[in-house]
């Protein structure tokens, strides 16, 4: 338990990284194995989606496809250091229909998953927003898991501001591509560069 803030710290740092990385990179026009962004399309899409979802699954947070930033109850076990059965147990127990919680609570902010273990066999799993995260983990005590709750609700809110700013890139790389289309009767590909040149 007492590495947890260091470890939060290089996620945060790491994360922090990748969300720079990823957005220069787009904007950029960068094309990469699991990614592209094509110039001139409305309809942005990943060239290899499942590889995508396997990397973003594996950092924890990640963005559903309706740019929901979502933690993954497998992650939440790591870094709580807990089995992933005991979150599993925990999960169920707060979103039971005994526990007060309503369903649409549940419905919207505990979507259950699987993933598939090291025998290959399909597991379960909980794919949770801020709220069920926070809903989940409040039952969780001691000193260090407070610090962890503290700066993992950071690391959601990180999130969802970097969601906004790819979604913001998204609907300007459009509009973007619409002004060249009313400027160019047959737009080359080198008036949809980003450079300098």
């Amino acid at each position: 338990m007492e590495d947890i803030p260091g470890k939060i710290d290089a996620l945060i740092s790491w994360a922090n990284d990748i969300k720079a990385y990823v957005l220069r990179a787009v904007l950029g026009g960068k094309e990469g194995s699991a990614w592209k962004l094509v110039a001139g399309r409305s309809n942005r899409k990943y060239a290899n989606e499942d590889a995508v979802v396997q990397v973003v699954k594996k950092a924890g947070v990640f963005a559903d496809a309706k740019d929901t930033a979502r933690v993954d109850s497998r992650f939440v076990a790591q870094f709580f250091e807990k089995y992933h059965r005991h979150v599993l147990r925990d999960i169920e127990k707060i979103t039971g229909s005994n526990s007060g919680l309503s369903d649409e609570f549940a419905r919207l902010n505990f979507e259950l998953s699987s993933y598939r273990n090291l025998q290959n066999k399909k597991q379960p799993c909980y794919m949770m927003t801020r709220e069920g995260f926070t809903m989940l983990v409040m039952g969780y005590t001691g000193k260090k898991t407070m610090k962890f709750k503290e700066l993992y609700i950071k690391r959601f809110k990180e999130m969802e501001q970097f969601i906004k700013t790819l979604v913001t890139a998204r609907k300007k790389i459009l509009l973007l591509t619409e002004n060249i289309k009313l400027l160019h009767e047959n737009p080359k590909p080198y008036h949809f560069s980003m450079s300098a040149t």
